[in-house]
């Protein structure tokens, strides 16, 4: 089992950034004592952690649903008959909520003119911009303990290594 951010943890407790703060300084402790922890993050999280780019094919860890349907929209003739925009729908405890993934995303129709532009901005928000904060956190607490420029040391980097 891997561990990965809610978007909504923000719902279950106002302090919740506080938590994700600590946990990244946990997890520097620990890679700073060569513990090993026994809670396994998702590979975007590392990622992130390491300051490497997140990727598309990082969408599977977290929602293999999701990253199984924008492959195949790439595989089909005509994008359009999916009657796709550049928005993303969520339920947000009971709510509706829409989110336009670039500016005026509601009025873009996917194509396959776009279509690699509409899988890039769904990754993007998927794995970016809905848990942000959290993340922020998670790496202020994380660099609090181990400076950045400390990934350049093999040592660090192989327990890392993804």
């Amino acid at each position: 089992m891997c561990m990965q951010i809610n978007p909504s943890s923000g719902v279950a407790n106002d302090e919740h950034l506080r938590y994700f703060h600590f946990t990244g300084r946990l997890l520097g402790k620990a890679l700073f004592d060569r513990q090993i922890v026994a809670g396994h993050l998702v590979r975007p999280l590392y990622k992130h952690i390491l300051g490497w780019p997140v990727t598309v094919a990082d969408l599977e860890q977290l929602d293999a649903d999701t990253y199984a349907n924008l492959c195949k929209l790439k595989d089909l003739e005509d994008v359009e008959v999916c009657c796709l925009d550049f928005t993303v729908t969520e339920d947000h405890w009971g709510t509706a909520q829409t989110i336009e993934l670039k500016s005026d995303g509601a009025n873009c129709m996917v194509t396959n003119r776009n279509v690699d532009e509409y899988i890039q901005l769904q990754m993007r928000y998927r794995l970016l911009e809905r848990v942000k904060e959290q993340i922020k956190a998670l790496l202020v607490g994380f660099y609090d303990v181990i400076p950045e420029v400390s990934f350049e040391l093999p040592s660090h980097i192989c327990i890392f290594d993804v």
